[in-house]
This record gives structure tokens, C-alpha cells and sequence, in this order.
């Protein structure tokens, strides 16, 4: 709250009176602090998006699982409060989540922060890792391939051999302000190695520029022209293997929560 009331006071001169505190224990004042838990989001969108089908939408979606209570706060951004902890946890746990394919960023509010001024920069996705030789598609090789992409999270555990198959899947937080990274260059007992980044449940993404929140004919980044969709930087190629023959549904709950034997995207 520090911060707020700073910045106010290097802005003006405050007189006695604005100066003078009234102070709040909120045990001892029933009612005057909610016990809500609370979300901000925002849908990284360059256009304007409907309130009030994204309430509904997201009413549905998320009911009886978590019962929200959804406010706007500014265009595009979003406030939701939920009655558990363990509902915004599953909230978080089950996204990344979009509205008319764009990406809904999610972070705890917390409760003595202004929701305006919470940065929405990172978002958990499940990320499918090419080209690891079979030795190397290990929870520790993962956790090194997460947080070099922004933060590691968790290493799938669904498999029943391991950790083997055609890719090494992972979750991680990501920064949305920049361009997904579709390669990764690995030094392996001093042999160079270049593995293939690919995102599952991928939002709207600019096929020339890499960020998410526009498409290719909006983007104020372009410059060439690509009539071949395999020459664009982002092209449908960058997703059209995720959903490959060795893609599956991990095991366990829905709606993001764990299970003892692996996770539910």
C-alpha cells in the first residue's frame, strides 16, 4: 500500500488533514475485509472483447468447480474472486485459458494490491520438447530446458516408461511480451544440440512476429511478405506436429489437478 500512497504524495502537497491515518485491524472490524480470494486477468487481444460473453463463458467453464464472481476493470482486464484457495488454485493449475482463441493471462491479486498495477506478463504452458536423444528426456533435464524458457513448473509424469517418447513434456512460465522461442541450442558433454520448442493449446499468434495477442495481418513488425506458409518465421508448421501420433491426454482429473499418476492438461 506504500507505494500507492507515495506516489500520490510526490504528486501533491498533502494538508493536515489528508495526512492524518485512520487506523484499520481488520480482527477487530468484522466486515470490513472481504474472504474472498481473488484473480486479475487480462485477454491479450488488440480489439476490444465482449464482458459479457466472457462472464458467461467463463461461468460455464469454470462452474461447480470454482464459483467466480467476474468485474471489469479496464478494457480488457478483469478482476474474479472465488470463495477457496483451493478454487483459484484450480483456476490457475487448468490453464493456459483463452476467450475466441485469445490468451486470458491469469496471476493472484493480492489483497492489499491495487489490481491495476499487477503486471501480466507470464503464463504456464505445456511445452512439448524435439529432438532429445532417450538419455537425456529426464525431470532434471527439464527442470534446466524450463527455466531457461522462464520458469520451470513441473515435468510430465504421466508415461509409463519414463520419461521416453518422441518428446520430453514439460510446464513452464513464459513471458508473453516476447516471441515464443522455437528452438533451444543444448550443449551436451560438449556436442552442440538444437531441440524444437512447441507449445500445446496455443493461443492467437502472429505468424511473422511470434507474439501472441494479434494475428499476421495486424502486425506492425512486418516487413516481408511470405506467400509459402513453411518460409514464415511462425507459420502453421510452427503447431502442426504437437497433436502428433505420440500426443496424449496425461491420466488423472480434470481441470488441471494432479493426480497420482501425472497431470491433466
Amino acid at each position: 500500500m506504500e507505494d500507492i500512497s507515495s506516489a500520490f504524495s510526490h504528486r501533491f502537497v498533502l494538508t493536515d488533514v489528508e495526512q492524518q491515518e485512520i487506523v484499520i485491524e481488520s480482527k477487530e472490524n468484522i466486515g470490513v475485509k472481504t474472504n474472498k480470494f481473488f484473480l486479475v486477468g487480462v485477454v491479450l487481444s488488440d480489439k476490444p472483447v465482449n464482458k459479457e460473453a466472457l462472464r458467461k463463458t467463463f461461468y460455464t467453464i469454470w462452474k461447480p468447480k470454482a464459483r467466480v464472481t467476474i468485474v471489469e476493470l479496464e478494457q480488457n482486464r478483469f478482476f474474479f474472486a472465488v470463495n477457496t484457495r483451493a478454487e483459484r488454485a484450480t483456476i490457475l493449475n487448468g490453464g493456459p485459458w483463452v476467450f475466441n482463441d485469445y490468451l486470458l493471462i491469469l496471476a493472484e491479486a493480492d489483497e492489499k494490491v491495487n489490481p491495476i498495477r499487477i503486471p501480466l506478463v507470464m503464463q504456464e504452458f505445456w511445452i512439448q520438447v524435439k529432438g532429445l536423444p532417450l538419455a537425456y528426456m529426464t525431470r532434471a533435464m527439464g527442470r534446466l530446458i524450463g527455466t531457461a524458457l522462464g520458469g520451470y513448473v513441473v515435468t510430465d509424469q504421466s508415461k509409463k516408461v519414463g520419461y521416453l517418447g518422441s518428446y520430453l513434456r514439460i510446464r513452464a512460465s513464459i513471458d508473453v511480451t516476447k516471441p515464443l522461442r522455437r528452438s533451444l541450442k543444448l550443449r551436451l558433454d560438449g556436442d552442440l544440440l538444437e531441440v524444437e520448442i512447441r507449445y500445446e493449446k496455443l493461443p492467437i499468434t502472429c505468424y511473422h512476429c511470434g507474439l501472441i495477442g494479434h494475428m499476421e495481418g495486424s502486425c506492425t513488425r512486418k516487413g516481408v511478405v511470405y506467400e509459402d506458409d513453411k518460409a514464415k518465421p511462425y507459420g502453421k508448421w510452427f503447431q502442426q506436429d504437437v497433436l502428433g501420433p505420440d500426443y496424449r491426454r496425461p491420466s488423472g482429473r480434470r481441470f488441471g489437478l494432479s493426480s497420482p499418476t501425472g497431470w491433466f492438461m
